[in-house]
């Protein structure tokens, strides 16, 4: 016996008809849905990254930063993977990311020095920020031997110069001493 029409019935009336849902609905729907996990891992993995860190990636509420900041080679990929997947509650800002990441993919910063880098430390070869450091001690120095004085120049100069060339950083202290 079928119940009779008010508002105690448990189910809709199934005398009405469906409405047709226009396909360009459909096809708005779709357009606007997210890249499915399983293509953005292949993804991953053509950019470089391992399978197993791919699949992670592409699961996490970071991919999009992941893909915000636009690494380049695959070394640069699984770096900046492998630091989002740590840094799970301090991820930086995707612009500054993009930055560091540009960096690195340059080679105006170095790969180790990425981590300082989104700690927001002076990174990028500040060199001219290490070398004025020496400057001011400059004239203690003078009664020092040569080697000595690069020496504490360089571990002055360094932690502000992080990322650049210890190389360019020695050349430049050089000259000055």
């Amino acid at each position: 016996e079928r119940i009779l029409p008010g508002p105690d019935r448990m189910y809709p009336d199934t005398d009405t008809p469906p409405i047709p849902i226009p396909d360009a609905w459909v096809d708005d729907a779709e357009a606007t849905l997210p890249e499915r996990p399983w293509r953005r891992a292949g993804r991953y993995v053509d950019a470089g990254l391992p399978t197993a860190v791919a699949e992670d990636l592409a699961a996490a509420p970071w991919s999009d930063l992941f893909d915000a900041a636009g690494a380049t080679s695959p070394a640069t990929a699984r770096l900046v993977a492998h630091t989002l997947n740590k840094r799970r509650k301090a991820l930086p800002d995707a612009s500054l990311l993009a930055g560091v990441v540009a960096d690195v993919d340059a080679g105006r910063l170095h790969p180790t020095a990425f981590g300082a880098a989104l700690d927001g430390l002076p990174v990028a070869g500040d060199v001219a920020g290490g070398v004025a450091a020496v400057q001011a001690a400059l004239p203690e120095l003078r009664a020092v031997d040569a080697a000595a004085r690069l020496r504490w120049a360089m571990g002055r100069a360094m932690p502000l110069a992080l990322g650049a060339d210890p190389r360019d950083v020695a050349r430049r202290l050089q000259e000055m001493l």
